[in-house]
């Protein structure tokens, strides 16, 4: 907890516990995520009781995309390598040539068709504010920032059911 009368220093906890953001994504510092409550500490110990379910329903979801949007042309799966484990917080697919619409126009054929979907990062880490000073100015990341116009993510929660998942896929097919 901090407490002060001085604006400047209110205002750079603010920044700090918001990781770094005043808008979303833009990053102007250095900043973490320190706003769990004692009620959300209470609710997050019941929800880890339920972990081990939650991370087998989100890889049932993953293996049944991985599945069923193999071998499109344009469209990048996520993979594991060997020896390793994935939560699947995230599933995120990559759209590439020669896929019928780019990651854009495929985002608002989903969001046409009531499914979420997400840009998590859509600028790369070396061009966010608060690593000014880091990263020289004039540093080029071509890999980052060609996926970071790529990629997007599709609904994987635990609470995906199985028609749901199916209505993604064949959404995804119709389009890409």
């Amino acid at each position: 907890m901090i407490t002060t009368n001085d604006n400047a220093v209110a205002d750079a906890a603010r920044l700090i516990i918001s990781h770094g953001m005043r808008v979303r994504y833009q990053h102007e510092r250095i900043g973490y995520n320190f706003r769990m409550t004692d009620i959300a500490a209470a609710m997050g110990v019941e929800q880890l009781k339920k972990l081990p379910s939650f991370n087998a329903r989100r890889k049932a979801t993953a293996q049944f995309y991985n599945e069923q949007l193999a071998n499109i042309p344009g469209l990048i799966l996520p993979s594991v390598a060997p020896r390793r484990t994935h939560v699947w917080h995230q599933y995120t697919l990559r759209v590439t040539p020669p896929a019928r619409l780019t990651r854009d126009e495929m985002i608002s054929a989903l969001k046409h068709a009531e499914i979420g979907a997400g840009i998590y990062y859509p600028i790369p880490a070396h061009q966010q504010a608060a690593l000014r000073g880091v990263v020289p100015a004039d540093a080029h990341f071509p890999i980052a920032e060609q996926f970071a116009q790529q990629v997007f993510s599709i609904p994987v929660h635990p609470n995906v059911s199985d028609a749901q998942r199916a209505y993604i896929v064949e959404t995804i097919r119709n389009w890409v």
